[in-house]
């Protein structure tokens, strides 16, 4: 593999791509656990499920999209050193540890369901 000596442009790194799908399943929790600490008393079988619907929605839109965004991602760091930035380097950190707590979320959810 050779690098690249050329600079490519830094608005070309896919940044917003790696964080945007992070953000719905994080505010579904956040909501969920502001109207636990506001007292809300949970119905399993109707808001409940529904939330947990959302949940697993926005969980399985947003790793679609960053398997998608992820080899992009990496290939442009593996290619140009100069793009090894810190906030570069933290977003695809946390878009691969979004991925991988996705998966494993899935594959949980998977065999809970097939064991009954």
């Amino acid at each position: 593999m050779k690098l690249r000596n050329d600079l490519p442009d830094t608005t070309a790194f896919p940044r917003t791509k790696l964080l945007w799908p992070l953000v719905a399943p994080v505010s579904v929790l956040a909501f969920a656990l502001a109207a636990e600490g506001a007292g809300h008393a949970w119905n399993v079988h109707g808001d409940l499920i529904a939330l947990i619907l959302v949940f697993s929605a926005a969980l399985l839109i947003g790793l679609i999209s960053l398997l998608f965004a992820l080899p992009q991602a990496i290939r442009m760091l593996s290619h140009y050193p100069s793009l090894r930035t810190a906030s570069n380097l933290v977003s695809t950190g946390l878009a691969l540890a979004f991925v991988g707590v996705a998966m494993l979320l899935i594959l949980y959810a998977f065999f809970k369901v097939t064991a009954s």
